[in-house]
């Protein structure tokens, strides 16, 4: 009896070696692309953003066509750039 037991942790094992490895392959397809407020624009002007969300201190959406394997973009901060 032990030994079907240990089959069955065996299966567990296995399993949720399976689902880490696949929700890591996920998420990278998904991850997302960081762009400079001036490609932003482009994009914005060309009519390539499906979804757009802005907030108090983000802009973030979703492209029409992927940019590097990315379909979700987030605008990059100019280093120093602070907020009032």
């Amino acid at each position: 009896m032990k030994k079907h037991h240990q089959w069955n942790i065996s299966y567990f094992i296995v399993t949720l070696i399976a689902l880490t490895l696949a929700q890591f392959l996920f998420s990278e397809r998904s991850s997302v692309e960081l762009i400079p407020y001036s490609q932003f624009l482009q994009l914005l002007n060309e009519h390539k953003l499906s979804e757009l969300r802005i907030e108090k201190d983000q802009i973030s959406g979703k492209l029409q066509e992927p940019i590097n394997g990315h379909s979700l973009f987030d605008l990059r901060q100019a280093a120093g750039l602070r907020q009032a």
